[in-house]
């Protein structure tokens, strides 16, 4: 039941990513769902090879649906989930939305610089203000989206029942 939920998400993610979000153009940066997605799942799953197949497929997936080198967004997007899934306990006292939004606003903003560098050979500050920030802004946002919908939908907590045993 789990990997079909699995399932659903990516079916859900990628339906929007091309429909609706494919013509959308923030300054010169169109948002991608792959990146909130698969930070969020990195960051609340406890098993490694879940983690790693999750973000594989999304990964792969997401270099056919962008503009870019299919290559390196695939490799991108799966190291980033894997890079978050190891680090996700540090800092240990920082709630997981909290890092969720820091680690997509990073990635997000260094990934879209690295597409720019790759597409132009140089990093200029109109590129950095008016397709780098405002990427990693609209990506940072989807993750109040994404976040409270992945945690009901795919990692509640198991409340454990009391017995009068465990009292004593």
């Amino acid at each position: 039941m789990r990997n079909f939920k699995f399932g659903v998400w990516i079916f859900c993610i990628f339906l929007v990513q091309t429909a609706v979000l494919s013509g959308v153009h923030v300054y010169d940066a169109v948002p991608s769902l792959v990146l909130p997605f698969t930070i969020c799942a990195a960051l609340m799953q406890e098993d490694f090879m879940t983690t790693a197949v999750l973000s594989g497929i999304c990964a792969l997936t997401a270099g056919a649906f962008t503009s870019h080198s299919y290559i390196v967004t695939v490799l991108y997007i799966f190291y980033a989930s894997i890079l978050v899934y190891a680090l996700k306990s540090k800092p240990l006292y920082v709630n997981r939305a909290v890092k969720a939004f820091v680690w997509t606003f990073i990635l997000s903003g260094l990934m879209e610089m690295i597409f720019r560098v790759i597409d132009a050979g140089t990093m200029t500050t109109n590129a950095l203000l008016y397709s780098a920030l405002p990427y990693a802004v609209i990506n940072t946002l989807f993750v109040i989206i994404i976040y409270p919908l992945l945690k009901r939908t795919m990692y509640k907590e198991d409340k454990k029942k009391l017995l009068i045993g465990d009292l004593v």
